[in-house]
């Protein structure tokens, strides 16, 4: 027998990019800890809103299955007597577990022959188990952030105001700190009851709905898309604003109805992105767009409640944004009453980092980094590179960028094009930030790249100087993010550097205590993180992963291509042969320096076999390591398959005799170096 389980929480509002990650957290949680209890259920589905997070059951079963636990009792000798006879504490043993001698059974272990007996144990019901798994799953949730608010332990995103829970038709005698469940959801805030009783689970949403809420995150984006797609098919316009606000914008939200309202013409002069930035801002007002690309006067925003007094609702959007406008024309305008290179100065009185200087400081650091990586990187223009890295942070002083902080990078790239700036200047201001996440792209032209590796090196070496690197969930510079940047743009843009120098150069500029260590810390830093981003950023397997990440260079795109190399050759079964060779060259030559090699010892063909081979192959080898045309590399390397199991199946390394011995470890070690070239094969699993 079976009934449906719903558990709701009821909150104050939940941040609307928060609450997709609680909510399928608690789903998970609870699904992970019902099984742990042993209790079938079927499906489950996942409800949010601002003020709530559910979960219901369906065919939760009634309760755990009846289970047999094993165990051990005395050991065979004292649980037998000289005549074979159970002693006391044989019996004892079983009669506290519910059985008789007769049930005893023995059993070898590593400790010795044991008694043993299977105790039956009876299922608990599934009303008895749930309320303490309820709450140990509330309590527990992982959660971006948690807050107290009364005298209880419990610590939450929000305030929990209220539980519902039902087993079927029955309440779950449930508390939460002070909060005490019951079969009472509540409806909308404004237009709904305070009191929604509900029989069973299966009521959840129709009374919600009733009550305007619309409990179901994608039937609320649905209603969103299609009222939003009426009024552009409308006007022929288009969302400016993308797929992933009208999301956000559906998780503040119960019960969405929209609303279409305009602004004076004269604001779209206004930088596309600064008129999007106070439209999408705390009015939350999706932009639109024409046929061509081009902003207009029109907007779409949504009210959290039932469609009546929309004409009030419009009037109120259209006042608050015309009034955000007229200020965000006044930012802009009064920010252009001077070109961008006059507010260079101003930057000395932002402070950076207080043991690190002035954001002024911090640019001068970053222009002679970037001249010495513009020497290093094909293709880069010192001149414009320096000009750009100059103006980068000259916008952060601005009236713009002080009141809309994320519009930093863009806003100076704007000023900059204004003031004549040339383009790979303006583009570079424009996209140093760049990666700012997983989902963003590198920098695209050498201008910017060398701007956003100066900007990025700065940072991170400056924290390391100061014993802020990242550690366990502590990052509080984004230091990681950096890291992944330059890694990602160095592989993206094909760029074949080796970056271990321009760290030391960057070392260079501080006259501070600790700048060596700090280097090399952040060397390795880079190398955990190579791993990390190979892994989930490329998809490359783990072993493919370590078998590239010995070494001590920092050359991230040569670190890729040979990744790529080996993955694409991993499952042939010659590579899988000359792994195991390899793995076998580097157990025999393990701890021993490389020596010279003298043909004229070899006694065996096979070893002269394979010496004249891997001679032969060495500068074929060498030259394409140098192209990094590792996939050809490989197919070289595969050829020696066969001289190599020869060579194992008829030599024997460890030779009585001292000079053969020493010749042939020698030797092993001029076979293993065209390999490392790879990488270390010897990490890649075969099985």
């Amino acid at each position: 027998m079976s009934e449906d389980l719903l558990f709701e929480l009821g909150t104050e509002e939940i941040p609307p990019a928060f609450l997709p990650e609680v909510a399928e957290n608690l789903e998970e949680d609870l699904r992970e800890s019902l099984k742990g209890e042993r209790l079938d259920f079927g499906e489950t589905e996942l409800f949010y809103t601002p003020r709530r997070l559910a979960v219901r059951i369906k065919d939760l079963q009634e309760r755990q299955e009846d289970r047999l636990e094993k165990h051990r009792g005395p050991s065979e000798g004292i649980g037998l007597d000289e005549d074979g006879n159970y002693t006391i504490a044989a019996k004892k043993f079983a009669q506290g577990h519910g059985a008789t001698e007769d049930d005893l059974y023995l059993e070898e272990t590593e400790d010795g022959t044991y008694f043993f007996v299977d105790e039956k144990v009876e299922g608990k019901k599934a009303g008895e188990l749930l309320p303490d798994l309820l709450s140990s799953v509330t309590k527990n949730l992982e959660q971006p952030e948690k807050m107290r608010w009364d005298d209880s332990s419990v610590r939450f995103i929000r305030p929990i105001r209220w539980i519902t829970c039902l087993l079927g038709s029955k309440e779950v005698g449930l508390a939460i700190g002070h909060v005490k469940a019951s079969g009472i959801t509540r409806g909308h805030r404004l237009h709904g009851s305070e009191q929604v009783a509900l029989d069973n689970p299966g009521q959840y949403e129709e009374k919600l709905k009733g009550n305007y809420v619309i409990p179901d995150p994608e039937t609320r984006l649905e209603k969103m898309e299609a009222q939003v797609s009426k009024v552009t098919t409308g006007v022929g316009a288009s969302m400016a604003s993308g797929q992933e606000f009208l999301e956000l914008l559906s998780n503040t939200l119960e019960y969405p109805a929209i609303v279409s309202g305009s602004f004076p013409d004269k604001f779209l002069d206004l930088p596309a992105e600064l008129l999007f930035k106070t439209l999408t801002g705390e009015a939350r007002l999706i932009p639109l767009l024409d046929s061509e690309g081009e902003p207009i006067s029109t907007f779409i925003g949504f009210r959290d409640g039932p469609g009546d007094e929309t004409d009030r609702v419009k009037q109120g959007y259209e006042s608050v944004i015309n009034a955000r406008l007229r200020d965000s024309k006044f930012f802009f305008s009064h920010d252009r009453e001077r070109p961008l290179d006059e507010y260079l100065g101003e930057l000395k009185s932002v402070t950076f980092q207080e043991k690190l200087g002035s954001i002024h400081d911090k640019v001068d650091r970053m222009r002679k980094v970037a001249e010495q990586l513009s020497s290093t990187l094909d293709g880069a223009d010192a001149e414009l590179a320096d000009r750009t890295v100059q103006l980068s942070k000259a916008d952060l002083v601005t009236e713009v960028v002080d009141e809309f902080p994320s519009l930093e990078g863009t806003i100076g790239a704007y000023y900059a094009e204004l003031d004549g700036e040339p383009g790979e200047v303006v583009q570079g201001i424009r996209q140093h930030y760049r990666p700012r996440n997983t989902q963003d792209d590198p920098p695209e032209n050498k201008t910017a790249i060398v701007a956003s590796i100066s900007d990025k090196l700065d940072t991170l070496l400056g924290s390391f100087i100061i014993g802020e690197e990242p550690s366990g969930t502590r990052d509080p510079y984004g230091l990681r993010r950096k890291t992944d940047g330059i890694i990602r743009t160095l592989i993206d843009r094909e760029i074949n550097l080796d970056i271990s120098d321009l760290i030391e150069y960057a070392g260079t500029l501080y006259e501070m205590e600790g700048t060596g260590e700090a280097v090399e810390s952040l060397k390795g830093y880079f190398r955990e993180r190579l791993e990390r981003v190979l892994e989930r950023v490329y998809d490359i397997q783990y072993d493919v992963v370590n078998a590239v990440s010995t070494g001590e260079g920092l050359n991230f795109y040569d670190s890729y291509l040979r990744a790529t190399a080996l993955e694409s050759f991993k499952e042939k079964q010659t590579m899988k042969n000359l792994v195991d060779s390899f793995t076998r060259i580097v157990n025999i030559t393990e701890g021993r320096e490389k020596g010279e090699v003298n043909p004229e010892v070899f006694q065996l063909p096979q070893e002269k076999d394979l010496w004249n081979r891997i001679t032969e192959k060495m500068e074929v080898l060498e030259e394409l390591a140098r192209e990094q045309s590792y996939g050809e590399m490989t197919e070289e390397i595969l050829d020696l398959k066969d001289p190599i199991d020869e060579y194992f199946d008829n030599v024997m390394v460890m030779a009585d005799d001292e000079d053969q011995r020493e010749n042939r470890i020698n030797f092993l070690l001029n076979v293993k170096e065209p390999f490392l070239k790879l990488g270390d094969l010897s990490k890649i699993v075969t099985e």
